[in-house]
């Protein structure tokens, strides 16, 4: 048998089998449950402040007429309702009617102010002072305008933000998230299946009609485009639902950013499946797997970290140097790459260290997989399942 055609047949059994896993589909369902609940958040954290005021007397209606003009340049909505005397105003104001009263001398709030209420009302109070002491003065309205609302000053920027960019961050590091849990989800697959059939004495059988490293490659392709996909559907799908919402409105940045992290999904998924293929075939049971993927889990952890991190300082040496390093920056390049601040060089000396790691580890892991494989009766150490390997 050619070894193209039985890495396809080992990538093939393994789609069929895990496909059919109900944890495939209940993971798939149970994140994008996640995203939705998140994107409800933000929605909702995102939307305008909404407030009804309640206002008593001529000076009461003066100010809040105030808040309700200024309201708009804080992104709050200001609706007034007018009340004949205090009392029933406070009675509203208990009941939840208004979310605050303002009377001829003071601000009313039921326990504690609202969003921005209070900052707009005091503004608003003092605009108000200022304004009948200017026309005490003999000013016209016209004059007073002019006097309260002056031309801003003009902002430039020597080197400007990208206006996407906060967004950008924000995509890419839910994407990071969803990376972390593919990549060390699905090589956990790997190692389990691995020490599985080795267990159950399967991998004989296997061994006897395929060679090892095209057992190990195809198990690596069949359980990585089963996350590939998955990924495709939760980003598809979340993506959909934050466009179709609004807490997303640059579709084609968004996208990009999307495809970023499917690119660094195959990188990363490829580096470290071969990992926990290793730690698969140098366990002797289920049981061992704890141990010998705890280095690995331990550093995507960290580059979990470090991605977390660098959400915040995209350009700090920890950014460059995790950029670099094959083990972290599968999870933190496409952080920097979505917020802008990361230098070409450093993408293109990413990715030829990432492929040129990938093709090395492929191999060494290959041999390694292959000499520990077959052997059993407790864990198998690298040094002796480099040497049982056949050159």
């Amino acid at each position: 048998m050619r070894s193209v055609d039985a890495i396809k047949l080992v990538a093939a059994r393994e789609i069929t089998m895990r496909g059919k896993d109900k944890s495939f589909v209940i993971s798939t369902l149970i994140t994008l449950g996640v995203i939705a609940v998140v994107i409800l958040i933000n929605l909702a954290a995102s939307g305008d402040d909404s407030h009804t005021v309640g206002y008593v007397g001529d000076q009461g209606r003066a100010v809040a007429e105030f808040v309700e003009a200024s309201s708009g340049a804080v992104d709050a909505e200001v609706e007034l309702e007018s009340f004949d005397d205090q009392g029933a105003a406070e009675f509203a104001l208990a009941e939840g009617d208004v979310d605050g009263v303002i009377t001829e001398n003071a601000l009313i709030f039921n326990e504690e102010a609202p969003g921005q209420l209070e900052t707009l009302a005091q503004s608003a109070y003092a605009d108000a002072q200022v304004q009948d002491e200017l026309r005490a003065q003999g000013l016209s309205d016209r004059e007073i305008a002019q006097a309260l609302s002056p031309e801003p000053l003009e902002v430039r920027f020597l080197d400007p933000p990208d206006p996407n960019q906060e967004q950008n961050g924000t995509v890419a590091f839910i994407g990071v998230l969803l990376l972390y849990g593919q990549i060390i989800g699905y090589g956990y697959w790997v190692a389990s299946g691995v020490v599985e059939e080795k267990a159950t004495r399967v991998v004989e059988l296997l061994l006897a009609t395929i060679r090892p490293r095209e057992l190990l490659a195809g198990k690596v392709l069949g359980i990585g485009l089963l996350g590939l996909v998955q990924l495709i559907v939760i980003g598809a799908v979340g993506l959909a639902m934050a466009l179709v919402t609004g807490v997303l409105d640059i579709p084609g940045t968004a996208i990009m950013t999307l495809l970023n992290v499917l690119l660094w999904f195959v990188l990363g998924y490829i580096f470290y499946a071969c990992l926990f293929a290793v730690a698969g075939a140098i366990a002797a049971r289920q049981e061992d797997l704890q141990s010998t993927t705890a280095p690995l889990s331990m550093v995507l952890l960290a580059a979990l970290f470090g991605a977390i991190f660098v959400t915040g300082t995209p350009d700090s040496v920890l950014g460059v140097v995790g950029t670099l390093i094959p083990f972290t920056a599968p999870l933190i390049l496409p952080v920097r790459i979505a917020t802008g601040d990361v230098a070409a060089w450093q993408i293109v000396a990413a990715l030829l260290i990432m492929v040129g790691s990938g093709v090395v580890l492929v191999r060494l892991a290959g041999r390694l997989y292959s000499g520990a494989i077959l052997r059993t009766g407790g864990t198998v150490k690298l040094k002796e399942a480099w040497a049982s390997a056949s050159s």
